[in-house]
């Protein structure tokens, strides 16, 4: 009797192991499939206000895994119908005047390929980022403004940065930049004219917006372009097309 006691015992203890370690397994894939779901749902549920708050609950539990795993993304980039990318435009002028035009990324500048990625991460991610300044104050409330404003003050900080790790790789010498969009031509289009991907036309220059001043009420004089960070200055607004390499991606 002992014995058969003994053996139930065992058998239940190590019954309740496995049920144990099965619902810790089920828990980290149900945590890693939201994971996987979420990150995506959210970039689609974003508005002007930010994130859906529904949705930023639900992400706000596993975010710091999502970041750890580099799953805090979307897919667009994968789909059928990835959309343009971005680049920038880079000029570097030294102190005689003399003038250096890149773009980032290159693939043929950038080497190896996982190099080139980073790059274009960077471009993409200065473009994600990217907000207009606010022309008229009326037009949000209060709180929709605090949130326009952060989120362009956000912009002017990654951008500044951008401008001045390339001073200092290119010697302290004055950086422009700007943003570059690439096209897709769509599909009947391409039927009935093909043109290589990397056409000239299919570049444009993304430009800024006017903005008035919250305060002062002034309209800014500088109209639809970035303006120029601390030690930097911008490019005049010319048409992209010519001045583009043939690697450009």
């Amino acid at each position: 009797m002992d014995l058969k006691l003994k053996r139930l015992a065992m058998v239940t203890k190590q019954f309740k192991r496995q049920r144990s370690v099965k619902l810790i397994i089920t828990s980290f894939i149900v945590v890693h499939l939201l994971a996987i779901v979420l990150p995506p749902l959210s970039f689609q549920a974003r508005g002007r206000s930010g994130v859906s708050p529904f949705i930023g609950r639900l992400v706000a539990p596993i975010e710091a895994y999502c970041q750890f795993l580099y799953l805090n993304r979307g897919y667009a980039f994968f789909a059928p119908d990835p959309g343009p990318s971005h680049l920038i435009q880079v000029r570097v002028q030294d102190a005689e005047g003399h003038d250096e035009e890149m773009f980032y990324p290159d693939v043929n500048r950038q080497w190896p390929r996982l190099l080139y990625h980073r790059y274009f991460m960077l471009t993409e991610y200065l473009n994600e980022v990217y907000r207009p300044r606010i022309e008229s104050a009326s037009e949000y409330s209060e709180e929709e403004l605090w949130i326009l404003r952060n989120e362009r003050e956000k912009y002017d900080l990654i951008r500044n940065s951008y401008s001045l790790h390339l001073q200092s790789v290119h010697g302290g010498k004055q950086v422009s930049l700007r943003r570059i969009e690439h096209l897709l031509p769509r599909y009947d289009l391409y039927r009935q004219a093909p043109r290589p991907l990397n056409d000239s036309t299919s570049y444009r220059v993304l430009l800024d917006s006017t903005r008035v001043d919250v305060n002062k009420n002034d309209v800014t004089t500088r109209l639809n372009r970035d303006e120029p960070l601390p030690g930097t200055s911008d490019f005049e607004l010319t048409d992209v097309q010519g001045r583009l390499p043939r690697n450009a991606k």
